[in-house]
């Protein structure tokens, strides 16, 4: 019998999904929107940002966009891509500067584990 001495974890991947409100209501605009979003957020982590891919951007409704990220495996809060962690962050202390800068207007955050 051989058993298992090394790392062992129960974690599992997870979907990210960011339902943004936007002032726009056109996807090409949006994806502008958060690209400029993006540039801003890898000249403040000294342009180190996970790559992001806007075709993982979605139109949900007329002003509501998805943006979605997953990981391979989930075991705590910073597993979330930094680029929606800081976002949140920024919608709770900067939201008008989100709101002016890029639109946006409102947030929904979801977590989805695969098991």
């Amino acid at each position: 019998m051989k058993i298992k001495t090394d790392f062992v974890t129960n974690s599992s991947s997870a979907s990210f999904l960011l339902y943004i409100q936007s002032k726009g209501d056109n996807l090409e605009d949006f994806k502008e929107s958060f690209e400029r979003y993006m540039t801003f957020h890898a000249s403040v982590i000294n342009g180190s940002a996970r790559f992001f891919n806007p075709n993982d951007i979605e139109q949900i409704s007329s002003n509501t966009f998805l943006v979605s990220d997953w990981t391979s495996m989930y075991n705590y809060f910073n597993d979330i891509p930094e680029y929606m962690r800081d976002l949140l962050v920024m919608f709770i202390v900067e939201k008008e500067d989100l709101k002016s800068d890029y639109g946006f207007l409102g947030f929904k955050f979801k977590i989805e584990e695969d098991h």
